[in-house]
């Protein structure tokens, strides 16, 4: 199973860092506000749930890789506060996805993203991931981390 970890470290006390984590999936609606730069481009969030909280909170996601669109649902399976949440994916490929929160100091936090994913096609689904996919999909961590610290560090 390929497995991809990227991090950042982010200059803020924890609970900001939280907060934006946490608003990723309560409003899943405005992910193209301030959208990564790179060949996977989120397009928006669709709610599958009421709950926008916890575990059980299920989500729809829409990404488009260079021209092709790719849609999974998604539900949270583990929310530890201020630690860690981490969802799997219920379509499309098997995958398993994590932001975790760690302390470094009083206002210095590493926030990771961790991605475990297996595609489907056998052979040729991992032939398209090492020509491909891979390097999209850890430029597009990479993104989205610098784009969450980018909005916690403008938080007041």
């Amino acid at each position: 199973m390929p497995y991809i970890q990227k991090e950042i470290m982010i200059d803020s006390p924890m609970k900001k860092v939280w907060s934006v984590i946490v608003k990723h999936l309560e409003r899943p609606e405005l992910q193209g506000e301030d959208e990564p730069k790179g060949p996977i481009q989120s397009r928006y969030g669709i709610p599958l749930s009421k709950q926008r909280k916890g575990v059980g909170t299920k989500t729809r996601w829409i990404y488009q890789l260079r021209t092709r669109k790719f849609v999974w649902d998604d539900v949270v399976t583990e929310w530890k506060e201020n630690e860690k949440i981490t969802w799997e994916a219920t379509s499309a490929w098997e995958m398993k996805d994590s932001f975790i929160l760690s302390l470094v100091s009083d206002k210095k936090m590493r926030l990771s993203y961790t991605m475990d994913y297996i595609l489907p096609y056998g052979i040729l689904g991992k032939i398209y991931d090492r020509i491909l996919l891979r390097k999209s999909m850890e430029k597009y961590l990479e993104e989205t981390l610098r784009q969450m610290k980018k909005t916690v560090e403008r938080l007041p």
